[in-house]
């Protein structure tokens, strides 16, 4: 495949219409965010449809578990459709503070013209985090998207009251989207011993790319999935990334597609997860008219990985 070709514009644009997608982090220009609460999501949706464009987003997270915990148990799987996508957000979360900071892994929202706010209306609560660590963590978010690449990013929870990103049981992450250029991203990760008290974990943000999954498997071993959307590298734009160190530093784990997928032209990694020793990432490989879903797999606890594969096209 000749590595000058459309592809990347053609995909630029394209990302363009996905940026009022689930993976927003924060609003547009002009554009207000407001959290709808007190009612259940069916009863908000079906009056909400009345006054404005609904769009219902289900990150798949659930499912992607169950369908992780199969193949890591050995269970035959093939399935009639892809899973995942190349666009970020797959698999993860919205967090959202009330009481507590929620995490939501499906919610709708729709957009009031007349005031133009977004208004997100929430679906089942996922899991519900201590409350101080939300500012704890959109500061920490800033203060990376300051150091890394010199950009400003407004802090103030009160301002961005929903953030996008990756949850487990005693971790969370908030990554960067719509306010920075298309190909770059900052996260910030957190982590918990006893379920109330949350420190930071380290950071692979020296690679500001976006993030497409992660999983934190201990305090001392984690790992991030990224892209560069923009890269040249045909279907090899997605990289794993692994700390076995408490995330002071990261390692590429080398993760590579068989020639078969070499004329793809991009690929993402998303949704690693473990069972013990044995882990497991899905990769969603894209040449924008045709779409597969592999997976990675590993048996001693991510130091080593191997291609498993096809399971979806």
């Amino acid at each position: 495949m000749n590595k000058f070709h459309l592809g990347p514009l053609i995909f630029l644009l394209l990302a363009l219409l996905f940026i009022a997608s689930a993976c927003r982090s924060v609003s547009s220009p002009g554009e207000k965010v407001s959290w709808q609460e007190g009612v259940s999501s069916a009863q908000t949706v079906e009056s909400a449809s009345q006054t404005g464009i609904i769009d219902s987003i289900e990150t798949g997270r659930n499912h992607l578990k169950a369908l992780a915990i199969s193949i890591l148990k050995g269970d035959p799987v093939r399935l009639s459709e892809p899973v995942g996508s190349t666009e970020s957000g797959v698999g993860g979360s919205l967090f959202c503070m009330q009481e507590s900071l929620c995490a939501f892994s499906s919610y709708s929202y729709r957009y009031d013209a007349e005031t133009h706010t977004r208004i997100v209306i929430p679906g089942t609560v996922d899991a519900r985090l201590p409350g101080p660590v939300w500012s704890l963590a959109w500061q920490s978010l800033a203060d990376h998207t300051r150091e890394y690449l010199l950009v400003d990013l407004l802090a103030d929870p009160d301002n961005n009251p929903t953030a996008s990103g990756f949850l487990g049981d005693d971790w969370f992450v908030f990554i960067t989207e719509d306010s920075l250029p298309l190909h770059k991203g900052i996260h910030t990760i957190w982590r918990t011993e006893n379920g109330t008290d949350y420190y930071e974990y380290g950071n692979n943000n020296s690679y500001p790319y976006r993030v497409t999954g992660a999983y934190i498997l201990s305090e001392m071993t984690g790992f991030l999935c990224q892209d560069d959307l923009l890269s040249n590298e045909s279907a090899g734009n997605f990289k794993l990334f692994g700390t076995f160190d408490g995330g002071r530093t990261w390692q590429d784990m080398g993760l590579s597609l068989p020639e078969t997928y070499a004329g793809y032209s991009y690929a993402t990694a998303f949704f690693p997860y473990f069972l013990g020793e044995k882990g497991i990432v899905f990769v969603c490989v894209d040449d924008l008219t045709d779409r597969k879903t592999v997976f990675f797999q590993t048996e001693d606890g991510g130091k080593t990985w191997s291609f498993g594969q096809e399971i979806g096209s």
